[in-house]
This record gives C-alpha cells, sequence and structure tokens, in this order.
C-alpha cells in the first residue's frame, strides 16, 4: 500500500518495500553510512501492520460540513473572495435583468444571445485557481474515506500517490507518525485534522520536532493516568 511513500520519521529516507522468504511483505530501512547513523538503521516491520493503520487513518477522515467556505477562506484572501463574489452577483444580476428584457421583446434574439454569451464567459473567468485545486482536492478526499473499504489494494495506493508525497513510519514503534500532503491537499487535510486530532501533518523540515512534540504528548498522558 504505501510502497514509494514510506519514510523514516527519524532521518527521512525512504523505505525499501521486500518479501520476506517466508512470504510476508516488510518496509526496511536501509543501513546509513557511519557519518550519517539512524537508530532505525537495518529496522523493518511488517508492512501489514503499517498498511492497516493507514486504512484506518483514511477511513477515520472527515471534513466539515461547510469545508468548501472555510477552504475558500484559507486559501484566499478575505478581500479577494468577496471581490470575487461581489462582481459574480452584479454578472448574476445583469444576467437576470438582460432575461426579463427579452421576455418583454425589447431585444433581439442575437443581441440577446451575445450579450447572454459575454455575461457567461465572465462569469467563468471569475475564478480563484488555487481555491478550485483546493476544492478539487476535497471532493476527492471527501469521497475517498468512503470508498476506501470498497476497492482494491493497487486503487488505494494509487489513491494515497494522488494526495500524498510521503507517509512517516517510526521503525522503532511499528507506528505511521504522519504524512505530508501534496501541496494542493494541505489546506484540505488542515480542515480534516481538526475533527481527527490523530492526524498529523509533517513538513520534511520538521519531522523531528513533530516527533518530539508527539513524544512529550504521550509521555505526558502516560503520567496523568499513572497519578
Amino acid at each position: 500500500l504505501l510502497k514509494g511513500l514510506a519514510c523514516c520519521v527519524h532521518c527521512g529516507s525512504r523505505l525499501w518495500a521486500e518479501t520476506h522468504r517466508r512470504g510476508y511483505s516488510l518496509y526496511r530501512h536501509a543501513r546509513g553510512t557511519d557519518d550519517e547513523p539512524c537508530p532505525a538503521d537495518g529496522r523493518s516491520i511488517q508492512s501489514r501492520s503499517v498498511d492497516n493503520q493507514a486504512d484506518r487513518l483514511v477511513t477515520s477522515l472527515r471534513l466539515p460540513e461547510n469545508w468548501k467556505g472555510s477552504i475558500e477562506q484559507r486559501v484566499a484572501s478575505y478581500d479577494r473572495v468577496r471581490t470575487v463574489e461581489q462582481q459574480r452577483a452584479s454578472l448574476v444580476e445583469k444576467q437576470r435583468r438582460l432575461s426579463n428584457i427579452y421576455k418583454l421583446d425589447n431585444m433581439s434574439h442575437d443581441e440577446y444571445a451575445k450579450e447572454s454569451q459575454d455575461i457567461k464567459e465572465k462569469l467563468a473567468e471569475l475564478r480563484i485557481p488555487e481555491v478550485d485545486q483546493a476544492i478539487l482536492a476535497g471532493e476527492f478526499l471527501d469521497n475517498m474515506g468512503g470508498a476506501w473499504p470498497n476497492i482494491s489494494l493497487v486503487e488505494r495506493h494509487d489513491a494515497l500517490r494522488f494526495s500524498v508525497l510521503r507517509v512517516y513510519v517510526d521503525a522503532l514503534s511499528g507506528r505511521l507518525v504522519g504524512f505530508t500532503p501534496r501541496p494542493a491537499f494541505w489546506t484540505v487535510f488542515e480542515e480534516a485534522q481538526s475533527r481527527n486530532p490523530q492526524v498529523l501533518l509533517l513538513k520534511p523540515d520538521e519531522v523531528k520536532q513533530r516527533l518530539a512534540e508527539l513524544q512529550a504528548v504521550e509521555d505526558g498522558l502516560v503520567e496523568t493516568g499513572e497519578n
């Protein structure tokens, strides 16, 4: 499932997908050099364990009901979104008035068709590309969780590669720690993260810091539980 995506959370190197001589699959950390040692050097974990964690993670993702509006506000500036909305409302109103004039026979069909087409073209231009990309990513993610149990392993792998660049794994504990989404999916996963605190979004340069923060929180929870 995570072939080509699984990375070591300690050093960032890719984990190799291999098949053990007994038939089960592994993710293995290649041995590093003496100059750049990693605590997970040479370690391997059964892929089934990590893949199952990825399955649970995907199926647990939920976007809030108003996610489209929220993403739009986060991706583009408020003033920019407001300007586009005002221009769109003005054009829609112009189209309404144009239709009324045409229905009253105060305009020829050719004139109506030309002006109506002009309004449609202007409406089509009123788009914010990065918002469009984020909305498409959100629709993909929104559908992915529900479809996940009914699609094949190959389809799941393709879906992950489409939305995620890296999946970080701790080979010492056998735990999936987090992932780096593709750029268009960042805002979408941030929305999902607010509903699911276990989803860790990790940029490559902040992996170690976030891992330490996560460990500190878990240690605190353990201590609290003991007290």
